[in-house]
């Protein structure tokens, strides 16, 4: 079971890490895409 726990654990630990890098990236991809939308209706409203 401890072998196991280790080999699987590891793995578990992996993909968490891995999954949450590209959720992390995706996440900031759609700030960075929302964010030039946003500044440009304001350069729009102010001119």
């Amino acid at each position: 079971m401890v072998l196991l726990i280790k080999k699987e654990g590891i793995m578990v630990l992996y993909f968490g890490i891995a999954g949450g890098l590209v959720v992390g990236i995706v996440w900031l991809i759609k700030m960075i895409k929302d964010a030039p939308i946003i500044d440009d209706r304001w350069d729009d409203t102010a001119h």
